[in-house]
């Protein structure tokens, strides 16, 4: 996938999960690669970004109705590109709405062809020019379905047209064409801005890739595959553009809550409820292979690991290591924040680091399927994956929580969680154990390596959790270890023993509270 987006050929493409917004209403819809593509709200209007659930998983999209539009930059120049979109009637499906077209090309004539809807039909592409109209439609009207279309197209050479359709909604329903007999579509690529506003739609959009060459049909059909399956399983399948992201996309999302500023100049104790379990891989111990937790909690010790090696006050290890946290490590509701990262570059050894003892619940936390700062409890998606150009074997802080709050999760310290329906989220009603590389399934397996790794048994504020996202990131940045304000609690007789290890930064009340 990386070598088809990350060529010359690739013009641009818009993600709707990218687009600055103030709640729901998009302020700039971004390119995936180039600011120069950034459609600003001078070229589109009345556009709204909202979340499709699938099988628990999310669908990120912009939508509008027939007074909105959206003009695309100038990328449609020549008679020769490649089109894929994800794209839907978002109407009343015997309303006006559904009526018209959605993404249209419109030539210099105002004549209009049309990607994936036209005349009340979700899977059809329409070709015009001013003297020939030809219609390439999927096995069925979809409806409200979402649909993915991808066109090859190239009229560049004379009298030779080639080029090729896909277009459905998945790998049985969908219809595929190649014609070699129509000329000079060209045009502004646009939403709802034609020359017609009868033909304009309610409309939703979430993917749109474009290519200045027609396709291969291979090509083609591989793209059309991986948009059918993410709209499927959008976590599972999500779509990866680049290795090495041509830009930086952080989440630029106006949210009702303003997290305070870090102002923590003096290195104060970090005033949060205390954790579950605290573990630092510079209190590790060698001799004994066990990484205490430093609340001196004696029963939650990491005992159970192997392969592990260590170094500058990290651990770390390959496919055949593994880190098995203390039973029931991860409550009902809960909060984990934690610094870790792949060792290796190659997507087949980077899968899950964090993740659940049990195989039928799907819990990932940080790093999945050679992706990082995506985040799926309990079989629901909760962090995207958010393009960057940081090496994918990089450090991530990945703060979250299992509930619905503007700053339910914050990755790199950028707040970027997705909206989770809380009525409708079922939590595990039994306590979870995590785990790195200790599953039945090897192939989840990853090379990787772990800094901090915070658990709380209950849901930190918005205020708490970005605290502690920005102690990790002062850690990362100034080597500045965390220290917690712990209430004086009496010590169990356990804590006798417990030792103060090297990479612990104690409080003078931390000390008191510990017999040594």
């Amino acid at each position: 996938m990386d070598a088809i987006f990350n060529n010359a050929a690739f013009i641009t493409g818009f993600r709707a999960f990218d687009v600055c917004r103030n709640k729901n209403i998009v302020s700039k819809i971004r390119s995936i690669n180039d600011i120069n593509y950034d459609i600003d709200n001078t070229n589109f209007s009345n556009v709204f970004y909202q979340e499709d659930v699938v099988n628990r998983k999310t669908i990120p999209y912009i939508y509008g109705n027939v007074d909105s539009f959206i003009n695309f930059p100038d990328i449609i120049k020549y008679p020769r590109y490649s089109i894929c979109v994800i794209s839907k009637y978002n109407g009343n499906v015997n309303g006006n709405g559904n009526n018209g077209t959605i993404l249209n090309i419109v030539n210099p004539n105002n004549i209009i062809s049309s990607f994936g809807h036209n005349n009340k039909t979700a899977g059809i592409v329409q070709f015009n020019n001013s003297s020939i109209t030809n219609d390439y439609t999927a096995k069925n009207n979809l409806n409200n379905e979402w649909v993915v279309t991808c066109v090859s197209y190239d009229s560049t050479k004379e009298n030779e047209t080639k080029g090729i359709t896909y277009i459905g909604n998945n790998d049985i329903n969908y219809n595929s064409y190649n014609y070699v007999d129509i000329q000079a579509v060209i045009g502004k690529l646009n939403i709802n801005k034609s020359s017609n506003p009868s033909l304009n739609s309610d409309w939703a959009l979430s993917h749109l890739f474009v290519w200045n060459i027609g396709l291969p049909e291979n090509i083609l059909k591989f793209i059309f595959t991986a948009m059918t399956a993410y709209i499927r399983n959008p976590a599972d399948n999500d779509i990866i553009l680049y290795n090495n992201h041509p830009r930086n996309l952080p989440s630029c999302v106006e949210r009702l809550y303003k997290p305070p500023p870090f102002i923590n100049n003096n290195f104060d104790a970090l005033n949060v409820r205390t954790p579950w379990a605290l573990y630092f891989p510079g209190s590790y111990n060698r001799e004994l292979n066990i990484l205490p937790d430093l609340l001196g909690n004696v029963s939650r010790n990491i005992t159970d690991m192997k392969n592990i090696k260590f170094e500058n006050n990290t651990i770390y290890g390959g496919l055949d290591s593994y880190v098995k946290f203390p039973p029931n490590s991860i409550n009902s509701n809960f909060t984990i924040c934690s610094i870790t990262r792949y060792t290796s570059t190659n997507k087949d050894y980077n899968n899950k680091i964090l993740q659940s003892f049990n195989n039928n619940n799907q819990f990932y936390h940080g790093h999945y399927k050679n992706k990082t700062g995506v985040i799926e409890y309990d079989n629901y998606e909760f962090a995207k994956y958010v393009p960057s150009t940081n090496p994918i074997n990089s450090w991530v802080i990945t703060c979250a929580k299992n509930t619905n709050s503007p700053h339910n999760v914050i990755i790199n310290n950028d707040s970027c969680g997705l909206n989770i329906n809380t009525d409708n989220y079922i939590k595990t009603s039994n306590s979870l154990s995590i785990n790195i590389n200790k599953t039945s399934d090897f192939t989840q397996n990853s090379e990787w390596a772990m800094s901090y790794v915070i658990i709380w048994d209950s849901h930190l504020t918005d205020a708490e959790i970005t605290l502690v996202s920005n102690a990790l990131y002062n850690y990362l940045i100034n080597n500045q270890l965390l220290i917690f304000e712990l209430p004086d609690l009496t010590l169990q007789q356990e804590q006798q023993q417990y030792n103060i290890y090297p990479g612990l930064n104690l409080t003078e009340l931390q000390k008191k509270m510990l017999l040594y």
